[in-house]
């Protein structure tokens, strides 16, 4: 019986992984990675929910300074990214277009290196995962690997890169130092021949 049982996880496991590889040797011949990046639309949408008469003004500059400060953080990590990653092709979008891209609409919501909208660019030939910033301060934060559906990628070296923050840099040196791990990752687990 335990050989038994244990015969069946193992076909259940090289099925499950199977699949995996299947899609993942897909994004190696013809993939895209998508960054998500993050907008800050909670934070801005609570900002809003603030406002009065007596502290619109006040309000209104800290919604500005927001948008800033995340424009500023999202345009580090592209140039990061375009600096140390170069497995793949590249695009990214906001974490607000994460429902229309799961619904397979992505005119306008692809964005370039400049953050402006690619209006002439679809996935339909293109096979593609989503890499995404976590900072779930339930858990530990880093670059979450995502499938087309959002799902978390089942593989134990790709779906998860930590920011490594037991060394004293900047949060900006802990990305770069992500990025360029995912990016070995990315070769090491899945190389183009």
């Amino acid at each position: 019986m335990k050989v038994q049982l244990k015969w069946t996880c193992f076909v259940l496991l090289l099925f499950v992984n199977s699949d995996l590889f299947s899609q993942l040797n897909q994004f190696d011949e013809n993939g895209i990675l998508i960054v998500r990046l993050q907008s800050d639309q909670n934070k801005i949408d609570y900002l809003r929910g603030q406002i009065t008469n007596e502290n619109k003004q006040a309000i209104e500059q800290r919604i500005a300074e927001v948008r800033q400060e995340r424009r500023q953080h999202n345009q580090m990590m592209i140039a990061y990214f375009d600096l140390n990653y170069n497995y793949s092709k590249i695009i990214y979008m906001y974490d607000t277009a994460s429902v229309h891209l799961k619904n397979g609409k992505t005119k306008d919501i692809l964005l370039d290196m400049n953050l402006e909208p690619i209006s002439d660019f679809t996935l339909n030939n293109y096979s593609f995962l989503v890499l995404s910033e976590n900072t779930n301060s339930s858990s530990a934060r880093g670059l979450v690997l995502l499938n087309p559906d959002l799902s978390r990628v089942n593989h134990n070296r790709l779906d998860f890169v930590k920011l490594n923050t037991f060394f004293l840099a900047s949060k900006e040196r802990l990305f770069e130092l992500a990025i360029k791990k995912f990016d070995k990752r990315m070769k090491k687990f899945l190389p183009i021949e």
